[in-house]
């Protein structure tokens, strides 16, 4: 046993283990440090956690020393009840991306979105480090995150971070033991509502001369149904069944069968596999850096074409997106209105989740105005 000053208690080796022992009202009290002696840094540690226990015992001032024994008590107490809820409260940054996935409160969202609140995260522990407590990210902590990301992010990419993190955080809130949602409060951007716009008859027939092999695929699919970038990639030659498409949306889970248009079919009969994903290296782009890459490739082609796929500002600010793949869910909307399509089947074409949206998205030439009123003559 090794004697201390008198009041300090003392500290002995059991079972290859510290232990410490002090009085305490007249009693004697012994408690394991956990620390293993072999150790050569467990000694000082043994004396840090038996000074810890012993300091409350030599505070002259009673009073003082009760409220010292009662806030240890709370302390006891608050830590037995976030075991017991399986809270973990000192949950680093690393683990909020497994915590998230595994949170029982995480809204049901497709494998594409939860993808998305993935990297969200991964930007966050890239800038704060992964050793960073989670319950440390604070209001300035995360406005000092909004800064950085608001350099050379489109004001609509930096309102998805916000809110994806802000969402995160509810869903591992319960785990973690956090009180305050630092990303609520933050202002979003400003989105700017300029729309893609719908390509013309001139437009499409210049980008099919133009396009060869799986870019001329995806040009079709993503003109003639509708979908989006993220889901014409996907597109698997097992979705294409009779007439129609069949597909299950990735932005909002939305079923859709889309018929199966004529030139579509005739392009995709060029194909020499019939097996897999239609667009099998697009696809695997696609996946190894998300939208940019294949985003990328498809506006060059667009600018082959000779259509402009940006304008610059007046204020001097970045370039402003005019065309690019999305234009074409655009193309496939307005061509449905202006032939007549029903705009409660072109929602559900689409997979719109309300008829405001697809409104959002149709595009009417004067001369489609006028084809529309002859047919109703």
């Amino acid at each position: 046993m090794t004697a201390r000053s008198k009041g300090h208690g003392r500290l002995f080796i059991r079972g290859g283990v510290w232990y410490m022992r002090w009085r305490s009202g007249g009693k004697e009290c012994t408690r394991s440090t956990g620390l293993s002696a072999d150790d050569p840094s467990s000694k000082a540690k043994a004396e840090a956690q038996l000074d810890e226990v012993t300091d409350v015992l030599r505070m002259k001032n009673r009073a003082a020393r009760l409220e010292v024994v009662k806030s240890m008590l709370q302390s006891a107490e608050d830590d037995l009840r976030d075991r017991l809820a399986g809270i973990k409260r000192n949950a680093a940054l690393g683990e909020l991306k497994e915590r998230f996935r595994d949170s029982a409160y995480r809204i049901d969202c497709s494998d594409s979105q939860l993808d998305a609140y993935c990297r969200y995260i991964d930007a966050l522990v890239e800038s704060q480090g992964g050793d960073m407590l989670i319950r440390d990210i604070d209001a300035g902590q995360a406005e000092l995150f909004a800064r950085s990301l608001a350099k050379g992010r489109s004001p609509n990419t930096y309102n998805k971070y916000l809110n994806g993190l802000a969402l995160v955080w509810k869903a591992v809130s319960p785990s973690v033991g956090l009180t305050a949602n630092p990303w609520e409060s933050l202002p979003r951007k400003k989105l700017d509502t300029n729309v893609r716009r719908a390509l013309t008859d001139e437009e499409i027939e210049k980008v099919f001369l133009k396009a060869k092999g799986e870019m001329r695929a995806l040009f079709a699919i993503g003109l003639y149904t509708g979908l989006r970038l993220g889901d014409a990639v996907r597109l698997s030659w097992g979705d294409i069944r009779g007439d129609a498409v069949y597909v299950t949306t990735g932005k909002t889970g939305a079923k859709v069968a889309i018929p199966l248009h004529r030139r579509l079919k005739a392009v995709l009969e060029e194909s020499e596999e019939k097996e897999g994903l239609v667009v099998p290296r697009l696809y695997q782009a696609y996946k190894a850096s998300g939208s940019a890459v294949v985003s990328q490739r498809f506006a060059r082609l667009l600018r082959s074409c000779g259509i402009e796929t940006s304008e610059k500002r007046k204020d001097g600010g970045a370039a402003r997106p005019l065309c690019g793949f999305h234009s074409l869910r655009h193309t496939f909307v307005s061509r449905c209105t202006a032939a007549g399509v029903p705009q409660n089947i072109v929602q559900a074409l689409v997979g719109h989740t309300t008829a405001r949206m697809t409104e959002h998205y149709t595009h009417l030439t004067d001369e489609a105005v006028l084809s529309a009123f002859g047919l109703m003559a």
